[in-house]
């Protein structure tokens, strides 16, 4: 198994625009969420930012499957940039499959009356995307483990975030397991049950303040101690936190002990297990 880290950055990623803080200061840049598990002859997309189509180019080739966990614009906005990629693109071969929960494929059905007077909003987008037939789109069932491929399952837990659905994917390839912890204020208990059937070898988490910070929405690094889990990778880092890649890493393995490790990922970070 193969992971692949293309957009390491918080909702607004690094630096800000016109932001003199010290982390915006520093000369470091993460784009918005975005990753790639390869593994079992099959590649997965996870999120969809309005940093895409650069994530996309330097990846240079097209996915089997992409993954949307919620409806915030900095995990969405990218169909926008998926439509352009596959509706003017001259390779017509090109078939993503598109893993979408539930509660967005209600979101879309909800909003899809309106798509007419939204221009090419990403709502629009979608719609033109599933009625071109240039993505299949399949809805994930909650807690229902799917077989994409031999030795390929893959099984969706929803978390709140901000008073709404976010769900979270977990990606078994032969004797390996993936979890991806997307933006979550609690972690849901069906992630726990599924973890102790089987640890994972590697999650990645979205802690954007690194620790759990008051009145934000969002798992602090303190959440994920008792995730029964190898490699803790920590993301969607906000320039809020205050703190350079480099003082991140350390304070990451800080809180590293023996038989789980925590480390801070960055775009252009590849880790194979």
């Amino acid at each position: 198994m193969r992971v692949k880290i293309f957009g390491s950055g918080g909702s607004e990623g690094v630096p800000v625009p016109f932001c003199s803080c010290h982390v915006c200061s520093s000369g470091e840049k993460r784009r918005r969420a975005g990753y790639v598990v390869e593994g079992g002859g099959l590649s997965f997309w996870l999120e969809l930012s309005p940093d895409f189509r650069s994530q996309i180019l330097e990846y240079s080739s097209f996915p089997d499957y992409f993954f949307i966990s919620h409806a915030h614009y900095d995990h969405i906005a990218g169909i926008s940039e998926l439509r352009q990629s596959l509706l003017i693109t001259p390779n017509s071969d090109i078939l993503p499959k598109l893993l979408l929960p539930k509660h967005l494929v209600r979101f879309f059905r909800n909003i899809s009356s309106f798509h007419s007077f939204l221009g090419e909003g990403f709502a629009y987008d979608f719609i033109h995307l599933k009625n071109s037939k240039r993505v299949e789109v399949i809805p994930l069932k909650e807690n229902f483990a799917l077989s994409l491929a031999k030795n390929v399952v893959v099984q969706s837990v929803n978390n709140i975030h901000c008073d709404a659905l976010s769900t979270s994917l977990f990606i078994d390839i032969g004797n390996k397991r993936f979890l991806y912890l997307a933006d979550a204020e609690k972690i849901d208990d069906g992630i726990y049950n599924l973890l102790e059937e089987k640890r994972a070898d590697v999650v990645i988490a979205h802690t954007p303040f690194f620790s759990r910070k008051k009145g934000e929405h969002h798992l602090g690094i303190e959440d994920l101690r008792k995730l029964k889990a190898r490699t803790i990778l920590l993301s969607h880092i906000s320039h809020k936190v205050g703190r350079t890649h480099g003082d991140l890493e350390a304070l990451a393995s800080s809180y590293s002990k023996r038989g789980k490790r925590f480390e801070v990922v960055y775009d252009g970070d590849e880790f194979l297990f």
